[in-house]
């Protein structure tokens, strides 16, 4: 103690940089009890230094003469009082450069009086106040000398509760860790390793992480489960490829994940369910498998609803790459979905639409389709919730060719008393020069000469858009009353949002929007994503945006490896049902990596997930346990391009 005292004392000499009234004499009597001090008269020294702190006003020398008379009660071992002189400089000057000093000395107060916990907690502070490296290193020595053998796990874990320094909770992680490590204990070894923040430590902390993360792996095996939909499903569509193809995708990612991580023992155990009876028990028999970390699945809707009350009882994390209906997580704070919601879709594509490209006035058309018709009815909830008017809500059969009844409401609604300004004659550059001087946006005048369009006043010129386009002399057209003269086109209506059941309903919807001349912008649900479909229909659908929940980056490297990884040994090129099913299992397998090893520790960490970069797109599952991440594409000049990722708090 002697040592660290003189070391301290060195320091202060140093610090005198407190904004008070100078003296002569307060520097010439602190000099002097500075050499009794030094020579281990401690009473003496303490004696003056007290006599410095009493003198007023405070002077250049107070704050220090606070801090050796602290040191000097330390030193003759009377720790109450050498805690009680620290704790006056600390209230009477809470900005003292002398902290670090302070809360050092505190700890060693405590330590001395065997208060363990109020120890490490002031050795904390001292390591957290300081850009120091001698105090800041002595005080992580006497820290590690507490956590090593002083405090038992319950202690650390509620020294952990109470820290707000990401460091600090570090450390005691990993002193939680290593009493853990020898006393056998993996399963809350790993749970200690997994509140240990990723990134970078320094090399010491980092190397004993490392040592107790391949000493936990060779002794636990980790095993997840997979549900996948057995060929006598009900749930429609393809399911043997979808099934195939998610497999795929999480196999995919279990053996590059051993490929780089051999020391960790990870397998999986498949189950084929249905959703009758003895499926519900199969997979109750599962998730109660005491060796099971997580789940991975099911792929329906419907199952994952019928599932949700079992991942619950047992406290399983099961996650869906597929499943997007509403509310499945709800169920349960176990159930997760890297899949956004139908109501995560709504919402950005309603988000997009009016607070991105300005849209007003917007008409909404679905399919009779059940998840069309919820998607319609999310996005026209947000939609009026930001401002937009829906002027039109339409529905149509999912076989129907004819959609003439759908569209002439929709034009009805859009009919409008506001002139346009009309390309399908001839308008001259000095005209189009003319527009431009005025105000009115260039993309757009291009695009209605293009298309021979009737463009409102109020969208080529603003609120006042007649007068301008009057003193312009523009050709001007009125709508109203035209409803069911087709060669009008209709422009009171600036945006529809299309929820289609299925990808070949694009050519009906697209050529009859064309053929009833509404003069908007089309927006599209998820199921526009086919590129076959849309260069079928690129005369119609040229400038289409539309929702995905996830885009592969043509150029992107992470993709172009995986994929080149992937044909080489399935002899078959990767799906998009591949790439939920590669991002999900990668997901869960960065949380293994990083020591998860419990049920709990798994949902703690999937609930606080945020921006996680997989090859599909980003998964953020904080808050709410989906997936809040959805991609806002463009499908221009043959080409679908990613116009951007919104993120849904």
């Amino acid at each position: 103690m002697l040592l660290f005292a003189c070391l301290a004392a060195g320091r202060i000499q140093a610090q005198n940089h407190e904004q008070v009234q100078y003296s002569a004499d307060a520097d010439r009597m602190f000099s002097a009890a500075l050499s009794r001090f030094r020579e281990g008269s401690y009473e003496e020294a303490g004696a003056s230094f007290d006599s410095l702190v009493r003198i007023t006003p405070a002077h250049q020398r107070t704050t220090a003469a606070y801090v050796m008379s602290a040191k000097s009660l330390f030193e003759l071992k009377n720790y109450p009082a050498s805690r009680v002189r620290a704790q006056e400089l600390l209230d009477k000057f809470p900005q003292s450069g002398y902290r670090p000093d302070i809360y050092e000395l505190l700890g060693l107060n405590a330590m001395m009086l065997q208060q363990y916990e109020e120890a490490a907690r002031m050795f904390l502070k001292a390591r957290s106040a300081t850009a120091d490296s001698a105090v800041a290193a002595e005080s992580a020595s006497y820290l590690d000398l507490l956590l090593s053998g002083r405090l038992d796990p319950q202690s650390i874990r509620k020294i952990y509760r109470e820290v707000n320094d990401r460091n600090g909770q570090d450390l005691l992680a990993l002193a939680l860790a290593e009493k853990y490590h020898a006393a056998g204990d993996a399963n809350n070894l790993g749970e200690a390793l997994a509140m240990i923040s990723p990134g970078q430590h320094s090399p010491g902390v980092d190397k004993r992480i490392k040592s107790l993360r391949q000493d936990l792996a060779k002794n636990v095996a980790i095993k997840i489960g997979v549900l996948l939909p057995s060929a006598s499903s009900s749930a429609p569509g393809g399911i043997g490829t979808l099934a195939n193809e998610v497999f795929d995708g999480i196999q995919e990612a279990i053996d590059e994940f051993k490929a780089s991580s051999p020391d960790l023992n990870v397998s999986l155990e498949i189950r084929n369910v249905n959703g009758d009876g003895a499926s519900l028990s199969e997979v109750r028999a599962l998730a109660a498998s005491p060796d099971l970390l997580c789940i991975v699945g099911p792929l329906f809707s419907n199952h994952a609803l019928q599932y949700a009350p079992i991942a619950d009882e047992e406290k399983i994390p099961m996650i869906s790459p597929t499943a997007n209906a509403n509310d499945i997580a709800a169920k349960s704070r176990y159930v997760f979905q890297t899949n956004p919601d139908v109501r995560m879709r709504g919402r950005a594509m309603a988000l997009y639409a009016v607070r991105e490209l300005g849209l007003k006035k917007i008409a909404v058309l679905s399919s009779s389709a059940a998840q069309s018709k919820l998607l319609a009815g999310e996005f026209a909830r947000e939609a009026r919730s930001l401002g937009a008017e829906i002027a039109a809500e339409e529905t149509y059969n999912k076989d129907s060719s004819d959609l003439r009844e759908q569209f002439m409401k929709i034009r009805e609604a859009g009919a409008t008393s506001e002139p346009s300004v009309s390309f399908a004659g001839k308008i001259t550059r000095k005209q189009i020069r003319s527009m431009e001087r005025a105000g009115a946006d260039r993309e757009i005048l291009d695009e209605a000469r293009r298309k021979k369009q009737s463009v409102s006043v109020t969208r080529l010129f603003g609120p006042r858009g007649k007068s301008i386009a009057d003193s312009l002399h523009l050709p001007l057209v009125v709508s109203l009353g035209e409803t069911f003269n087709l060669e009008v086109p209709i422009t009171g209506i600036q945006g529809i949002f299309a929820a289609i059941g299925e990808s070949d309903e694009i050519g009906v919807i697209a050529s009859q929007m064309s053929y009833f001349n509404v003069n908007a912008q089309l927006l599209g649900s998820g199921e526009w994503y086919d590129l076959s479909q849309l260069e079928a229909n690129k005369r119609y659908v040229d400038g289409l945006v539309f929702l995905s929940d996830n885009f592969v980056r043509p150029l992107d490297s992470a993709y172009a490896a995986f994929e080149q990884s992937f044909v080489r040994f399935k002899k078959k090129s990767p799906t998009r049902n591949t790439l939920y099913g590669y991002d999900t299992m990668n997901l869960l397998l960065s949380h293994i990596r990083e020591g998860v090893r419990s049920r709990l520790q798994m949902a703690r960490a999937l609930e606080q997930e945020k921006n996680y970069r997989g090859v599909h797109g980003t998964i953020t599952l904080d808050p709410g346990r989906v997936n809040s991440n959805v991609h806002i594409l463009k499908f221009k000049n043959n080409e679908v391009l990613n116009v951007t990722e919104l993120h849904l708090n």
